[in-house]
């Protein structure tokens, strides 16, 4: 049996080749969840400026921020005055 021996490889890759292939490994894996952010969710209701409520789980609402997201969410299509 020989000597194994430590080696470096140094492989240049461009970042965006890089991103692309990690996109790709984690959609065929299957881990890629789609969210939607609580900040356009049509289950967020207001309350004051600083405190919003979650009521897309039955009750009772669930204090959330606007940078809060989850995979059950459903984006609020707001229908527009003329």
């Amino acid at each position: 049996m020989s000597d194994a021996k430590d080696i470096t490889v140094t492989v240049q890759v461009k970042a965006e080749e890089l991103v692309d292939a990690c996109i790709k490994a984690i959609v065929e894996g299957g881990t890629l969840v789609e969210v939607v952010r609580c900040c356009v969710c049509k289950w967020c209701l207001d309350g004051d400026e600083h405190e919003h409520w979650c009521n897309g789980f039955g009750s009772p609402a669930r204090l959330v921020t606007l940078e809060d997201y989850c995979s059950r969410g459903e984006e609020k299509h707001e229908i527009k005055k003329q």
